[in-house]
């Protein structure tokens, strides 16, 4: 922002068509904004300057790329997309509405069942937000759509607003500008605290600010909380679509108001009637048949309880099941009128298919509900094509999706994800509830087939490939991506309950290099398969002793693996059998250098576990092999010296909390009686160069009386 643009935190309040009053300065001039004739009663004139919001500095992508945020805008337009046309205006039309479009600070708690339809309405009245302030330079419209699938942190949701103020308003661009580019320069994320600064700093320069979020129980309720305070802090005009939430709206909005969501008979109405006019079928049936038409409409009415979800699978069982009116009136007879006895008839129905496309349904349902990250269209039917009883991908068993959402009956939908690439996902999150009490007895067990899947498809790409090298898994390939990334998420968990399949064994054991992933995410290549079981934390299968495995000195061992990735059992199962924890890698760092490095995970447990090693361990295989703690790299790095380089940037109260990895590793480090706290580096830097406000806060210490 330009360095003359000061104003005294004042009031603006702009009614919409009344006068605009403002406590503050005259003549003011930035990038973006010019206030002239700004007296203490009325501002006679705001001049939006047209030109570029961003500059030499930065570009709007780089700061939204830095800031990280959800991608809402997505989910808003995908929302809007599946609303039928004039339906939803009743709630426009509400007294509540009315309210929270007139009076600045007003709350409305627009709360449902599952499936009522307040993802619709959310997105329906940031449309008319949109539509009615579309001439209105000084106001904001921002908007939160929450989903269980993605599960955002308060972090990530108040970026996701930041990043709307950003590509929406010059004006949010220039005063994120300094922080951002102080960011960069230290190379600092942004912090949660610095985004509650950054969003009340950029609010305060429009005149009404309006703020949609759906969705808010579908998050972790120390979110709730943390963004309730927040969004109260703000004397903003707020709309909450939920689930009711009785218990977090009486302790932070008292004073609020609410609507009752449920779907109008009139919307049942406009919905079912075009659902019967895009069904050829239905509509013949119905035309020849009017007196039964209105029945079938009234029916469905009732059925569906004011639940839009519910209707949408009714019309889904009915459009599919209907030949005749004997058949409709039937159909229409039996339907029920709960979700869950919706899905339950709904997978019966499933059932009644071929079993090839009972196969398909289920496993694509165990895909979506086990997965760890999103898969795309494409990811699901290449992974829909593996066989697991031959082991093996069939390339013309594949799947059109057209076909596999039919087969699935309206269960799974296709949408944008938060990065804008099609994703699958359930039709709702009662959706994803419900199949994880479905039992799928007929196939494998979900983690192991989504562990075999994976490593086969790692497999057979390794195989085709002409190239070796270790990007060579970062290709855009259906599936490869996530087969890579995930394999050995889903394989320790089978590990975990002793049920490794044999096929993920053979996996592990056929190459003699293997690539793994760092902490950090970067690849690199190890050449034991001891390590790349290290790298996964495959306790059970180290225990196993299959893998022969004799240490070599100035090499990474799979102790250092071990250790780097935070895998307590894998490191107790490779000390009961195994030599080589004192060995040393190519840079003279112990597994001890590994566990604090920057780029490692940080966990007490192994940390402890390498410091308590001792020669009288009868546990251990090679009880004379111990960690020398004071150990020096090539460098004259110690463990302990690297510990406190890598935390460095943490303040002295993040060092204090026993609740942080961070602070019990150096309480680790510095209450073993065999640490040198002054061993300097081949630089003469000692660790107490590093972070001396964590020594200078324990004065009673024998290392603050030793540093006078």
């Amino acid at each position: 922002m330009d360095p003359n643009f000061q104003v005294a935190r004042g009031r603006m309040d702009v009614d919409q068509g009344g006068p605009q009053f403002f406590s503050g300065a005259s003549h003011i001039s930035a990038r973006d904004i010019t206030v002239k004739n700004a007296g203490r009663d009325m501002i006679n004139n705001i001049i939006v300057n047209p030109g570029p919001i961003s500059g030499p500095e930065a570009s709007i992508e780089e700061v939204t790329a830095w800031l990280k945020g959800s991608n809402f805008r997505a989910i808003y337009r995908v929302s809007l997309e599946a609303r039928m046309d004039n339906t939803g205006t009743w709630f426009i039309a509400t007294v509540e509405f009315g309210e929270f479009m007139r009076q600045k600070g007003t709350v409305v708690w627009a709360t449902g069942l599952p499936g009522s339809g307040k993802t619709i309405l959310a997105s329906i009245s940031i449309e008319y937000l949109e539509d009615t302030f579309s001439h209105r330079e000084d106001v904001a419209i921002l908007y939160a759509f929450l989903r269980y699938s993605e599960n955002p942190t308060l972090l990530q949701i108040l970026a996701g607003l930041l990043t709307q103020l950003v590509r929406c308003h010059g004006v949010a661009f220039s005063h994120l500008l300094p922080t951002y580019l102080r960011a960069k320069r230290h190379r600092d994320d942004l912090s949660c605290s610095e985004a509650i600064k950054l969003l009340k700093g950029s609010l305060d320069l429009f005149s009404d600010v309006f703020i949609v979020v759906d969705g808010l129980d579908e998050v972790e309720n120390s979110t709730k909380d943390g963004l309730l305070d927040v969004l109260t802090s703000l004397h903003a005009h707020i709309l909450l679509t939920c689930r009711p939430l009785e218990l977090f709206m009486r302790r932070h909005t008292p004073s609020a108001l609410h609507i009752l969501v449920q779907a109008q008979t009139r919307d049942i109405e406009v919905y079912v009637a075009k659902r019967i006019k895009q069904s050829t079928r239905i509509f013949t049936i119905l035309s020849e048949n009017p007196d039964i038409a209105e029945r079938f409409t009234a029916i469905t009415q009732e059925k569906s309880k004011g639940m839009f979800l519910l209707a949408r699978l009714q019309m889904e069982l009915v459009l599919e099941r209907c030949a005749t009116i004997g058949s409709l009136l039937k159909a229409l007879e039996t339907l029920p009128s709960g979700i869950n006895d919706m899905y339950r008839l709904t997978m019966d129905r499933i059932s009644s298919l071929s079993e090839e496309e009972v196969s398909l349904a289920h496993r694509a349902f165990l895909w979506i509900l086990h997965a760890r990250d999103e898969l795309s269209p494409e990811d699901l039917q290449r992974a829909l094509t593996f066989s697991y009883e031959a082991k093996e991908f069939v390339e013309d068993s594949s799947v059109s999706i057209p076909v596999l959402l039919s087969i699935c009956c309206g269960l799974v939908m296709i949408q944008d994800g938060d990065d804008g690439k099609t994703v699958v996902r359930f039709i709702h999150y009662s959706t994803q509830e419900f199949m994880k009490s479905f039992a799928f007895s007929h196939l494998p067990e979900p983690q192991d087939l989504l562990a075999v899947t994976s490593a086969a498809c790692v497999e057979t790409h390794l195989r085709s490939a002409k190239n070796r090298a270790t990007n060579d898994l970062t290709q855009d390939l259906p599936l490869l991506h996530y087969a890579f990334y995930n394999w050995g998420r889903h394989a320790k968990i089978c590990d975990d309950q002793w049920s490794l399949s044999p096929f993920i064994q053979s996996f592990l054991s056929t190459r003699s290099t293997h690539i793994i992933i760092e902490p950090s995410g970067e690849l690199s290549e190890v050449s034991s398969v001891l390590s790349l079981a290290a790298a996964h934390g495959l306790a059970n299968f180290i225990s196993s002793r299959k893998l022969p495995y004799s240490p070599t000195h100035g090499t990474k061992t799979p102790f250092h693996v071990a250790a780097n990735h935070g895998h307590i059992s894998a490191l107790r199962a490779l000390l009961k059998i195994y030599s080589g924890v004192h060995v040393r890698d190519e840079h003279g760092r112990t597994p001890l250098h590994h566990c604090v490095l920057e780029d490692s995970t940080w966990e007490p447990e192994v940390v402890r576990q390498l410091l308590s090693l001792s020669s009288s361990d009868t546990w251990r295989a090679f009880p004379s092999e111990v960690v020398d703690i004071n150990a020096q790299d090539k460098d004259g790095h110690s463990a302990f010296f690297d510990a406190c380089r890598s935390f460095a940037y943490l303040h002295i109260e993040a060092l204090n909390d026993s609740t942080r990895p961070e602070g019990r590793i150096l309480r680790l480090f510095t209450s073993h009686p065999g640490i040198d706290v002054d061993l300097p580096a081949s630089t003469g830097d000692t660790p107490f160069s590093s972070i001396p406000h964590f020594f200078n806060s324990k004065p009673q210490s024998r290392y603050q009386k030793q540093l006078g």
